[in-house]
């Protein structure tokens, strides 16, 4: 997919990216917790089911409830799925505004 961005540049949407981003509204934050210590853990753990359906399960539950988003590399405009999948722009407050705001943390290990 690709999206054209108001700025005149295209986000490509593939796999791994910095400028891609999933989010968890925090009102289903704990919900996905739960469902993933109740439907995933607590079964895993006494053999109820294999694991090989722990990971389907859990990618499933975090899927459920999240949405995506992307920015953009030059404007830092944020597109953002809105609740029926449609997408929304949010415009940054400057131009000093990061552009990067949807990249991972470096690790430590």
């Amino acid at each position: 997919m690709k999206i054209g961005c108001e700025c005149g540049s295209t986000i490509f949407d593939y796999c791994n990216v910095p400028q891609k981003g999933h989010l968890i509204p925090d009102q289903k934050w704990d919900d996905v917790f739960d469902a993933v210590e109740d439907e995933v853990i607590a079964p895993l753990s006494t053999s109820k089911i294999s694991e090989e359906d722990a990971y389907t399960k859990s990618r499933h539950i975090i899927s459920e409830e999240s949405r995506l988003m992307w920015q953009c590399i030059d404007c830092g405009r944020l597109y953002i799925d809105d609740l029926n999948g449609e997408l929304q722009c949010y415009v940054p407050a400057s131009d000093v505004t990061s552009k990067q705001i949807l990249r991972g943390r470096e690790s430590s290990t």
